[in-house]
């Protein structure tokens, strides 16, 4: 059984003796206060800090073509619609993510299809799922779902905790059924498969630079993609479909306000320029959680890197440090731990709810998902500040 007092107290010698501790601070300093100080000199007008923004996330992640937005979940929606995902249809979704990922195929007007993990989706249960569950169209468009005679157009695939989905085989199932794939990267900046940058997979990726991830901006979000056409269409999108001319104010589209603004560019510059610091720090504070958890019985700490992060091998940004325990012998630890921890002023949390479990989705179509909510039962997220 779970010797919760060994737990917090080992928990708490990894933190500062501050309470309470946040479930994930934003480090900024003067580094940041500057570029906004920069930025406020500059008229704050035009798109100097954006378009800088937008290269050093292209840059960084690899890709031809960064569009930043006001928030991840901007950011997916965009992609979704310029990727082609139209009303009524079906968008394969993980049950175990952030809820953005779900509301995001929603606002497309399209319906989540709920897919197994654990954690991320699982390439084989995938493939099993759409061999049973859909059928080739009777003219040459997308499979349909036999249940529901809805077609079945994309796939999400969602880097959970900054942990990188298995996205080689998540792409061969997409090719082999005729999917739209659209990496969902809001956790998962600076994490790797071999030597491509989470956020470069498939059609189109998205970041979020909320004020809990690894980078933020206050609010926002990025589309990446080495698709030109695409790039162009979700810039479209984000910005009114205004036509661009020197003094008329037209408009060719029915669009959004999307576009990310110029201060929170100019952070979002400087978080990226602090990224590889973030990233050492949060691998240092996951070994130092490991180091002090070793002797407590019953849980481990979940680790997403894999080998020696060579070709295929996966590195993990440390977004968040996870536990999971052994439920067996109380199935409620879960729920004592994390009073016992929020108790001591340490901020843990519980995994994301299964969306399938939320009430807006408990109608949605779906495969097994036991294992989801297995890991729902048995993960609990502790701080992760960089500056912890």
């Amino acid at each position: 059984m779970l010797d919760i007092p060994q737990i917090v107290e080992a928990v708490a010698s990894v933190l500062p003796a501050r309470r309470p501790i946040g479930h994930h601070e934003p480090s900024l300093g003067d580094h940041e206060l500057k570029a906004i100080n920069e930025c406020f000199a500059q008229g704050m007008t035009g798109y100097k800090a954006i378009n800088a923004f937008e290269e050093m996330l292209a840059a960084r992640c690899g890709v031809r073509h960064a569009i930043a937005v006001s928030s991840g979940t901007a950011a997916l929606h965009l992609a979704l619609v310029a990727a082609g995902v139209k009303p009524n249809d079906e968008v394969l979704v993980p049950a175990l993510t952030f809820v953005a990922t779900a509301n995001a195929v929603v606002h497309a007007g399209a319906i989540p299809n709920f897919i197994d993990g654990p954690l991320n989706i699982n390439a084989y249960k995938l493939r099993c799922y759409l061999h049973r569950q859909t059928v080739k169209a009777p003219t040459s468009g997308p499979r349909v779902n036999r249940g529901t005679g809805r077609p079945v157009t994309a796939i999400v695939a969602v880097d959970l905790l900054g942990v990188p989905a298995d996205m080689a085989e998540l792409e061969h199932v997409a090719n082999e059924f005729g999917l739209v794939l659209i990496e969902d990267a809001a956790e998962a900046l600076g994490s790797r498969i071999g030597n491509r940058a989470c956020g470069s997979f498939g059609r189109a990726g998205i970041l979020s630079f909320n004020n809990n991830k690894i980078v933020t901006t206050g609010g926002g979000g990025a589309v990446l993609t080495d698709d030109d056409w695409l790039a162009a269409k979700v810039h479209q999108l984000a910005t009114t479909a205004r036509v661009p001319h020197a003094w008329a104010v037209e408009h060719d589209a029915v669009a959004w306000n999307y576009r990310i603004g110029n201060i929170n560019a100019a952070v979002g510059c400087a978080q990226m320029e602090r990224l590889d610091e973030f990233l050492e720090k949060k691998r240092k504070l996951f070994e130092r959680y490991r180091g002090r958890l070793a002797d407590c019985a019953d849980l481990e700490l979940l680790d997403g890197d894999d080998g020696d992060g060579g070709v295929g091998g996966r590195q993990c940004n440390n977004w968040l440090t996870a536990l999971r325990i052994d439920p067996r012998e109380h199935p409620n630890a879960r729920f004592a731990l994390l009073d016992a921890l929020c108790e001591a002023g340490i901020m843990a949390r519980a995994l994301f709810t299964p969306l399938h479990m939320l009430p807006m989705y408990q109608s949605n179509p779906r495969d097994n998902l036991l294992s989801a909510e297995d890991a729902w039962r048995r993960i609990i997220c502790l701080p992760s500040g960089a500056d912890l």
